[in-house]
């Protein structure tokens, strides 16, 4: 593990995290009409400062892995890999669990039911594993800072759902935790 990271562009480097992660996380919400719109509606509420706070950091540790060789026979890389792999079948339950919920709906099925914001959970879960696959405390500490910036985006969407669900978003707010 090293805090500054060897940097180079080749084959065998991160970006394949990268597009693996892009692809789930565009191309699932393709196959429900509306779901890219819906995704990100209570985004756009955010705070304006950080909101580009949250995107510099999110476009950094997702774009740093692309030049970032992988080394793989450490305990440390696999660890990474499963920590990677575990993260994008939550993500992809997460995501279905948000996409196949009518809009007009809070989203409370499947692993909402555990946590309110699983879609960021699952995030900083998958990212983690990404810093520890390609052996980088640069990673992981940016990921760290993408989930406090994270949080100031997510109180203004559980604000816009009170707004939108009303007592019934009130209710699933005082049975399921926000993070675990």
């Amino acid at each position: 593990m090293s805090l500054i990271p060897e940097v180079s562009i080749a084959f065998w480097n991160g970006w394949w995290f990268s597009l693996i992660y892009f692809i789930v996380n565009r191309g699932m919400p393709l196959f429900r009409k509306d779901s890219h719109k819906r995704l990100l509606t209570a985004a756009n509420s955010q705070n304006f400062f950080w909101r580009r706070i949250n995107m510099l950091i999110w476009f950094t540790s997702v774009g740093l892995p692309v030049f970032m060789p992988i080394k793989t026979g450490s305990v440390v890389f696999y660890s990474g890999m499963l920590i990677f792999f575990v993260g994008m079948v939550l993500n992809i339950i997460a995501l279905w669990n948000y996409i196949t919920t009518p809009p007009d709906q809070p989203v409370t099925k499947g692993l909402y039911k555990y946590s309110r914001n699983p879609i960021y959970v699952v995030y900083g879960f998958t990212w983690y594993g990404v810093g520890l696959a390609l052996g980088s405390w640069l990673l992981i500490i940016i990921n760290t800072i993408k989930l406090f910036t994270s949080h100031c985006g997510i109180l203004e969407e559980e604000n816009y759902c009170l707004q939108k669900y009303g007592e019934e978003f009130r209710c699933y707010i005082n049975k399921v935790p926000r993070y675990f």
